[in-house]
């Protein structure tokens, strides 16, 4: 976001909650969260891990309560999953990488989770959808030049190629999607 601003950069993805003074926004994404496993683990081979296997384990997740991190703790509060243990980091690679190490059980956002493979980390999808909502952003005001036109356009291409359930949503949805972020940390 800071650098589409200041004009570092002519194209930005971001995750929502996003307020976008100052940029366009394109189009925004949507895709269900997953777990990242150890390969060797049990469940690895699931076709959908159940929030209940992180009540058994390390959870490792985000730390900032405010972003993803917000859907997760209310969606396992809703399957009534107390965990035992958390390991908290700041980011969804970070999250991998303590998974390869083998401490924990991670719920992440997909765009990474599936975008950056890690060796002996398996991705798959969890039992009770949590959305997870993205962004394409420009510089407001600014003409986009056919490269930039093109780029947009190939990353929602790239996004649907990546992400198993991912739907592509109009600009002009973001206030529904914004209020639908809001709704759940009203509610938690």
């Amino acid at each position: 976001m800071h650098a589409v601003l200041t004009g570092a950069a002519e194209v930005g993805v971001t995750s929502l909650p996003l307020e976008h003074r100052g940029v366009a926004l394109h189009w925004i994404g949507e895709a269900g969260c997953v777990a990242a496993l150890h390969a060797d683990d049990p469940l690895a081979t699931a076709a959908a891990v159940p929030l209940s296997a992180c009540a058994s384990r390390t959870l490792v997740t985000m730390q900032n309560p405010y972003r993803v991190r917000q859907r997760f703790d209310e969606a396992l509060a809703h399957a009534g999953v107390a965990v035992a243990a958390r390991i908290d980091t700041n980011t969804s690679l970070n999250a991998l990488a303590l998974v390869r190490a083998g401490l924990g059980i991670a719920l992440l956002e997909p765009v990474t989770a599936y975008g950056f493979p890690v060796p002996d980390v398996a991705v798959r999808p969890l039992d009770t959808r949590i959305p997870f909502h993205f962004c394409v952003i420009t510089p407001q005001g600014r003409p986009q030049t056919p490269a930039v036109q093109t780029l947009i356009a190939q990353l929602a291409q790239a996004a649907a190629r990546l992400l198993p359930d991912f739907m592509q949503l109009d600009a002009r949805e973001h206030d529904r999607v914004q209020q639908s972020i809001a709704t759940v940390r009203s509610d938690s």
